[in-house]
């Protein structure tokens, strides 16, 4: 009875292996024509190229995000989070947005519409056309 039982294992785990056990997770299947959220799109920044049109969702941020580098462009980048992941995005913030500091706007969810860029030290950021 054990080796029938052992047998019988060792061929599921081959039926399983050959039925294509190496495909990824649901979680790591991504569009990327469809909006993305931020975090998402920073964990798969490597599928994305220079100049690549992407749409990002998350919250505005403003100047007070939680970005660690320095604007990629000017001094009026502004940050978009979400879910402890921060991006730069240089150009004008969504309409409706206001812009000054302290802003009932910050933390207020928003989509964008830009291209993937990266800075001179490989850092991405999106830039939106003007």
């Amino acid at each position: 009875m054990k080796k029938l039982i052992f047998l019988i294992t060792v061929f599921s785990l081959i039926l399983i292996h050959i039925g294509g056990c190496t495909t990824l997770p649901a979680s790591d299947n991504i569009s990327l024509n469809e909006p993305l959220y931020i975090d998402t799109f920073l964990k798969h920044i490597s599928k994305f190229s220079i100049n690549q049109s992407v749409t990002l969702k998350g919250k505005y941020m403003g100047w007070k995000g939680s970005c660690k580098s320095a604007p990629p462009e000017t001094r009026s980048d502004w940050m978009l989070e979400y879910n402890e992941a921060c991006i730069y995005v240089s150009g004008p913030v969504p309409d409706g947005i206001d812009r000054k500091p302290g802003s009932t706007d910050e933390g207020k969810e928003v989509q964008i519409k830009g291209e993937v860029k990266f800075t001179a030290d490989g850092k991405p950021y999106v830039k939106i056309a003007k």
